[in-house]
């Protein structure tokens, strides 16, 4: 009998301690009746949840399970003031759903279970993916962002890296609209990358600065969180974005680095970098020639020697461009020898004016006016800027 008294006892109170639920601070808690859905439980300071049981403080103009300002004329529960519920367990459960998602962490404190995706040698930065379960979701979290198959406008193919600062606006919408709300917003976060950098060259990326300051010098502006935070309303007047559809925001995004993604992107890369390392060269040079008289010459030559090497990744980029594409035909040293026939349709005059004043070799039938359905010009430039050579 005092056994069976003993079981009674252990299983109530496990009951008991089991029925009460606490959230964390800036944390919500999906609370599920039968495996059904019941309600939500949260503890943010100075927000409340937009709960219709409430009848009295529910807002009909906005989504129910909205995180909203507390206002003055709000009273807060018993439960939200201490921040203690009690549901009977095991008829109320906490929802728990699968996660992964990504943390930024710094060389050395790599643990095991991390699956490192992204690492800067330069920087020890490294960003690692996790995957587990998790019975809430948080409020406001950093998750560092890497997005690959991303082309400039030149098609080279680089890898972005950007920190996104991702809030909560609707935990029902984020747990029950849809089944992995951080994977489709990082797509959405990926779509929008891709915009933005198919306007860019590899130059110009090197240059985005995430963070500036206005005029006054006074109030940060974030120029890159600008330009990414559309998705929150998605398109104009459909209301589709990602805080409409689940519940979350972009709130910050940080452009950290990026790295090239191919062969292509790697000359370009080094047609920017050479030209720096040529003029620091060059004025080596000169300050060695200035003993002797050749100071315009050696810096001349630096300068020249940085053209050259800019121009020779351009010219590779432009010949891979119409081979790749199907617009011209190339010899096995890779120099065009014809165009295609379709070409005329889809290559312009001004595109290959443009090429023909790259340095280069360029191999030109007779029947290029022909395909581009071109009158012939009057003279024909064999040699000089206009020709190609």
């Amino acid at each position: 009998m005092l056994v069976i008294s003993a079981i009674l006892a252990g299983g109530l109170l496990f009951l008991v301690s089991e029925s009460f639920k606490t959230p964390g601070e800036r944390t919500a808690q999906a609370i599920m009746r039968f495996d059904k859905f019941h309600a939500i439980i949260m503890s943010v300071e100075g927000y409340r949840l937009n709960d219709p049981r409430r009848k009295k403080y529910y807002v009909t103009d906005k989504p129910a399970w909205e995180l909203i300002l507390v206002d003055a004329k709000y009273k807060p529960s018993l439960q939200e003031r201490w921040n203690v519920y009690f549901f009977l367990w095991p008829i109320y459960k906490t929802y728990v759903y699968p996660f992964a998602y990504t943390k930024l962490k710094k060389r050395g404190d790599v643990a095991p279970g991390d699956n490192v995706i992204w690492s800067d040698e330069r920087t020890g930065e490294s960003v690692v993916s996790r995957t587990g379960t998790s019975n809430h979701v948080d409020f406001q979290v950093e998750y560092p962002t890497i997005t690959g198959n991303l082309f400039t406008n030149e098609m080279a193919k680089v890898l972005v890296f950007t920190n996104n600062t991702l809030q909560t606006t609707n935990p029902f919408k984020m747990l029950f609209r849809i089944n992995n709300w951080l994977g489709v917003t990082t797509e959405t976060i990926g779509g929008a990358l891709r915009g933005v950098v198919g306007k860019l060259s590899i130059q110009q990326l090197n240059q985005v600065r995430s963070e500036t300051e206005d005029r006054s010098g006074d109030t940060p502006s974030a120029d890159f969180t600008h330009t990414m935070t559309w998705i929150n309303r998605g398109a104009a007047d459909k209301e589709d974005g990602i805080e409409e559809k689940w519940g979350v925001q972009l709130t910050k995004s940080i452009f950290k680095a990026f790295t090239p993604g191919d062969a292509n992107a790697d000359e370009l890369m080094d047609s920017f970098l050479e030209p720096r390392i040529a003029d620091q060269k060059g004025s080596a040079a000169v300050i060695t020639a200035q003993r002797e008289g050749d100071a315009v010459l050696a810096l001349a030559t630096k300068k020249a020697e940085a053209y050259e090497k800019t121009q020779a990744a351009i010219v590779t980029w432009k010949k891979k461009y119409l081979v790749d594409t199907g617009l011209a035909k190339a010899d096995a040293q890779g120099n065009i020898t014809a165009l295609v026939p379709d070409a005329n349709t889809r290559v312009s005059a001004e595109a290959l004016k443009a090429l023909s004043k790259l340095t280069g070799t360029l191999v030109i039938g007779e029947n290029l006016n022909t395909l581009l359905n071109l009158n012939r010009p009057q003279t024909t430039p064999t040699t000089g800027e206009g020709a190609a050579s």
